[in-house]
């Protein structure tokens, strides 16, 4: 398999991962166990996934609300992102941040935050 062909292969599994994510969440946030309010990505998962995977491990990574896509883009840790949206203290931020506030360090997603263009000045530097 050539090189396009891996790449188009990764930029597909990476966008269905975080087109599945979303429609699970979307159709369980109704059970009420989620412990705080989303903000889906749905129709932005080709960006996140494509921007994921152009980023390096070693390079950081910030969003805004809707932050899953990009989240799961930079290889964020699936588990720990689903448990924070359930408040579980095994969540990216110990369950007290909820979705719009994920963090992986060791994939290089330096956080997100609900306020829309907060992270901006510390994406630039």
């Amino acid at each position: 398999m050539n090189k396009k062909n891996t790449i188009s292969l990764e930029l597909l599994r990476k966008m269905k991962l975080i087109r599945m994510v979303e429609e699970t969440i979307a159709k369980r946030y109704s059970e009420n166990k989620m412990r705080c309010p989303t903000h889906l990505c749905t129709g932005q998962e080709a960006v996140a996934a494509a921007v994921g995977l152009a980023l390096k491990r070693d390079d950081f990574a910030v969003s805004s609300h809707r932050a899953h896509g990009h989240f799961l883009g930079k290889d964020g840790n699936l588990n720990a992102m689903i448990a924070e949206i359930y408040g579980k203290a095994t969540g990216c931020s110990a369950g007290k941040g909820g979705s719009m506030h994920l963090i992986d360090t060791d994939a290089g997603f330096m956080g997100s935050t609900a306020i829309v263009g907060g992270t901006i000045p510390v994406g630039v530097g």
